[in-house]
């Protein structure tokens, strides 16, 4: 039995479960030495987004309804190490919100402890944006379908019609 594969749809990157990509980096198209990276993708309607008006509904029904699929994708070094960069600036944009909320909490100011909230949710969306590699188009029965590869990523791969 043959291994599946990966095509395009246009500018979409159609990658089903166990599809090897070209050894080059989704996001510049670089060559990307060494394994391909082992990522689980999460997808979910974007019509739940509209629960988010209640945090705990939004999170239990997003759980419930989510799609997601392992594939491995290649990323060059320098986009490895801008992915850790962002993930850093989330956690310290996490991290020292927080503790601002506890020390204004625990001063009884409240300014400060909005500026420490304003900084988590402030570090957390920096973080997210500074060290996302592609966009999540869907999951379906195909696979992950992702937007944002690279166009020398996409012109190794067939062209299929949706």
């Amino acid at each position: 039995m043959s291994s599946p594969q990966a095509w395009r749809e246009g500018p979409l990157l159609v990658v089903p479960q166990g599809a090897p990509l070209p050894p080059r980096c989704v996001r510049c198209g670089a060559p990307a030495p060494g394994p391909a990276r082992q990522v689980r993708i999460y997808w979910h309607h974007p019509a739940i987004y509209v629960l988010l008006l209640n945090l705990l509904v939004y999170a239990v029904v997003a759980l419930l309804a989510r799609r997601s699929v392992r594939i491995e994708l290649p990323v060059c070094a320098a986009h490895v190490s801008r992915r850790r960069r962002g993930n850093l600036i989330a956690l310290l944009g996490v991290g020292a919100g927080l503790t601002l909320v506890g020390f204004g909490v625990a001063a009884g100011h409240g300014p400060l402890s909005l500026l420490g909230g304003y900084l988590a949710v402030a570090g957390s969306v920096a973080g997210v944006v500074a060290s996302r590699l592609y966009g999540v188009d869907r999951v379906d029965a195909r696979g992950a379908v992702l937007r944002g590869a690279h166009p020398d990523l996409l012109d190794m791969l067939p062209e299929r019609s949706a």
